[in-house]
Parts: structure tokens; C-alpha cells; sequence
């Protein structure tokens, strides 16, 4: 935290650097997409945010991967194998810039899977990237709580915070909360 903060203070408020409509379109992109989904078996919606990315340069190309860096995911993790073979399936698409791997495609697809949030965007289902979210971690006693109003998200203490302090949340939700510790590390 950059000050002390008391419970109930408004501790952050972030807008979308990026946002990734939702709802599927009838473009021939998308029907592509939803090809490649069924075949590497990902939800269809987790590939559309290649329809935005389709029209970044280089340099946003990078930008995005400077402000939102991904930690190393052993290759053997279901979902980063799935993204592989999503990344391989799209390379004859070329919809990265030239040049782009297999793997730079997984790794901007679990870009918009850890740091995603869900919003409702001009009044579709959509995804947004935060960058002040990137700062901030999980817990499962977190110092804060969000909101979003509108596209902007809000965050507030639910306990003091001390300057110097990690700013944390819950990345999953009650129901999950609960449960042992395996079982929550599991669930993440």
C-alpha cells in the first residue's frame, strides 16, 4: 500500500486498459475461433480476445506483455497444454503480429485467464485487463474487497492496511472460500 488505509476506505479504483467483447459475433474470425475451441476443447468465449488483439501492433503486442507478466505454468498444466495446441492451431491465422510462436499465443491466452475480469461492456458480457490489478495479490484472508462499477472496478479495505503492505483479495469466490487449503489451491 502507498499510505495507511482504515476498513471501509476506498483503497484503489482501476479502468480497463483492454477490453475483450464476449459475445460471439457472426464474422467469419469468430466461427474460426469456435472451430479451434471445439477442436483443442476450450470455451469459445476464451478465444475471442484474439478478435481485439488481431489489430495490435508489435509494440501493444509487447506493452501488454511488459504490464502483465504471466508466472512460469509447468508445460504440464492442463490448461497451458490446451492453450499450446490453441496457439499452434492459430499460427496459419496469423493473427499476431509476424513472427509470433505457438507459445506466444498461449501465453497472451493465460494473459486474459489470470488477469481478466469479467464486466459488462456497452452492454455486452465482456473482458477487461486492469493494470493496477496486476499489483495485487490473492489471499484467502484478503485486506480488500472489489466492485465494479460500471467498467471501473473499486477497491475497498475490509480490515487496516499499513503502508508497505501486500494489497490482497480473494480470487475465488464463498463457496470456494471454505474449503481446506488443498482444496482452494486446487480450485485457483
Amino acid at each position: 500500500a502507498s499510505q495507511d488505509f482504515e476498513a471501509g476506505n476506498l483503497v484503489l479504483t482501476d479502468v480497463p486498459s483492454v477490453v475483450f467483447p464476449l459475445a460471439p459475433c457472426l464474422t467469419a474470425l469468430h466461427a474460426q475461433l469456435d472451430r479451434v475451441a471445439a477442436l483443442c476443447e476450450v470455451a469459445p468465449a476464451s478465444l475471442y480476445c484474439m478478435v481485439v488483439l488481431t489489430r495490435y501492433t508489435e509494440a501493444q503486442i509487447v506493452d501488454l506483455e511488459e504490464r502483465f507478466p504471466i508466472p512460469d505454468i509447468p508445460t504440464n498444466n492442463e490448461l497451458c497444454r490446451k492453450f499450446l495446441a490453441v496457439g499452434q492451431a492459430l499460427l496459419p491465422l496469423s493473427l499476431l503480429p509476424l513472427g509470433s510462436t505457438a507459445n506466444r499465443y498461449c501465453d497472451m491466452l493465460l494473459r486474459v485467464r489470470l488477469f481478466a475480469r469479467s464486466i459488462t461492456h456497452e452492454g455486452y458480457p465482456s473482458l477487461a485487463l486492469y493494470f493496477n490489478s496486476v499489483k495485487i495479490w490473492h489471499s484467502c484472508y484478503p485486506n480488500m474487497v472489489f466492485f465494479a462499477d460500471g467498467p471501473t472496478i473499486l477497491y475497498r479495505a475490509v480490515k487496516a492496511i499499513k503502508k508497505g503492505e501486500q494489497l490482497t483479495i480473494t480470487f475465488i469466490d464463498d463457496v470456494e472460500l471454505w474449503k481446506s487449503t488443498p482444496l482452494r489451491q486446487d480450485y485457483i
